[in-house]
């Protein structure tokens, strides 16, 4: 990129780690209008039946989170950052 334009640098989808909750949290902020906060998405990453993944360049832009039920899976969240949209 030269002076800040051109295209953004691919994301790369990647398992979450609880590093990533304040950044989950802030994207998901950005993506609802009743947001869920830190801790909850904390709760839910420490949880077995869990599963998060973010899409990450330098940091999260977006991500996923679903729970997992015997052999069936549910999406709980889904949210990108505005800028990543489109």
């Amino acid at each position: 990129m030269i002076f800040g334009f051109g295209r953004p640098k691919p994301l790369a989808i990647r398992t979450a780690a609880m590093e990533d909750c304040l950044s989950i949290a802030d994207i998901h902020a950005d993506s609802f209008d009743r947001p869920w906060g830190l801790m909850e998405f904390e709760r839910m990453l420490a949880e077995e039946s869990a599963l998060a993944h973010v899409a990450a360049a330098d940091a999260p832009e977006g991500f996923v989170l679903s729970r997992l039920a015997g052999d069936e899976a549910e999406v709980l969240s889904i949210a990108v950052r505005p800028r990543r949209r489109g």
